[in-house]
């Protein structure tokens, strides 16, 4: 990970609650400060919601982690995040499927030599 993920991992940290920032391992955050690019530039709207925000996506991913270890409160909340997490990725997988998938993609050039 480059050390703009880092430091987008300690932007958005920096934005929460005590409370909710404070059930991150202090040496957990200061392994993230530490490795954090000096030259990152903020750039959270603390007026917009997180979801709308234009993270890069490994900062997402860290952040997900985060949320599964870290804020989920109950095991059945755990669980039940680790279900969505698990029919996104179909969900996602699916998509990527029907978009790339090579019979479809050749199909519409092939149809087209055959006209001309």
């Amino acid at each position: 990970m480059n050390g703009n993920v880092y430091a987008e991992v300690v932007e958005v940290l920096d934005n929460m609650s005590d409370e909710d920032r404070n059930k991150i391992p202090k040496k957990l955050y200061n392994f993230f400060k530490e490795k954090s690019s000096k030259d990152y530039i903020k750039h959270l709207d603390t007026n917009i919601a997180l979801s709308q925000q234009n993270l890069k996506e490994e900062t997402k991913s860290v952040l997900a982690i985060l949320l599964t270890n870290y804020w989920c409160e109950t095991e059945n909340e755990k669980k039940d995040l680790l279900r969505l997490f698990r029919e996104n990725e179909l969900k996602y997988q699916e998509e990527l499927r029907k978009k790339y998938n090579p019979d479809n993609i050749f199909a519409g050039k092939c149809n087209r030599r055959k006209r001309n």
